[in-house]
């Protein structure tokens, strides 16, 4: 079976405009269908234009899905139409089709999945693949029955500590275009251990897991043989020392493979400046020998 993964970009001015950035939902994805003997390619705007697509594999995937953030979800509903007139099923998923999957359905999408995806796109995959017309033993599934009714199943629990340690390494090579990238996004960690109400993330992944170091540094590697010494690393982590244990040990783990690249991260503030104002001179440290070159402060109130 064939499918496609799509990253949409929005036509308005934004932070992403700044770096050639793929996200790595679609080198995860991929590689997850791939690893289950599928043929599967990611496209993103970020890398190429939509006509530079390959619109004949699009065109022949037995089912497209795009992923999109509320920025972008004007320019997604017009690539969901787009691929329904190629006669494609479509799902989408992220943070706003995960909290308006109706908005989605009406715009053309067959099915959304809500929240993480890793876990309901493949057995998606697998309904499709028998022929049925009844998903509703998914969860976290949102989809169209024959009459058109929007069917909302039960949402999925969040996924465990044991399950992120089982996903495999992403693999970039997937996207085509990939030689393009300026700024390669590794993910250490998803989700939070706050509870705040105003955020999505805690919404869209649960409390917080980490990948094992192992995997992450293993990562690293694989892109340094791909894009060479000091390839661009953005550690996409919504907070990179959320859980400062794992995140020293890969810090260290960079450090004494003496792996050649220039990362940037995200990070609290206070996590190297405390209310006394005294500084955090270790974690400094660890993050210029490991050549992270750029830090994006969160100043919480």
């Amino acid at each position: 079976m064939q499918y496609s993964m799509l990253e949409v970009q929005s036509s308005q001015p934004s932070v992403f405009d700044y770096t050639n950035q793929p996200s790595v939902a679609l080198s995860l994805l991929c590689k997850i269908l791939v690893d289950l003997g599928h043929r599967a390619r990611g496209f993103s705007r970020q890398l190429l234009t939509y006509d530079s697509w390959d619109w004949d594999y699009i065109g022949k995937s037995d089912l497209v899905g795009i992923t999109f953030m509320t920025l972008a979800a004007k320019e997604a509903f017009e690539l969901i139409r787009r691929c329904k007139k190629l006669g494609r099923k479509v799902v989408v998923g992220g943070p706003h089709a995960s909290f308006l999957p109706d908005e989605s359905m009406e715009n053309g999408a067959d099915f959304v999945v809500r929240t993480e995806g890793h876990q309901t796109l493949p057995e998606l995959i697998k309904a499709l693949e028998s022929g049925t017309d009844d998903f509703s033993h998914i969860l976290g599934l949102s989809w169209k029955n024959a009459d058109g009714k929007h069917i909302h199943n039960s949402d999925r629990p969040f996924s465990t500590q044991e399950e992120v340690e089982s996903l495999p390494v992403p693999d970039i090579t997937l996207i085509s275009g990939y030689s393009k990238a300026t700024s390669i996004p590794v993910l250490t960690q998803w989700g939070c251990t706050d509870k705040c109400d105003f955020c999505s993330v805690i919404q869209m992944c649960g409390k917080m897991k980490y990948r094992p170091v192992e995997s992450v540094l293993a990562e690293l590697e694989k892109l340094i043989q791909i894009y060479g010494p000091g390839v661009s690393i953005f550690f996409c982590s919504d907070n990179f020392f959320a859980y400062k244990k794992q995140a020293i040990s890969l810090l260290k783990g960079i450090i004494e493979l003496d792996l050649d690249i220039e990362g940037g991260l995200q990070m609290r503030a206070d996590t190297i400046c405390n209310r006394k104002m005294e500084i955090n001179e270790e974690i400094l440290s660890l993050m210029w020998d490991a050549r992270i070159r750029m830090q994006y402060l969160g100043l919480e109130s």
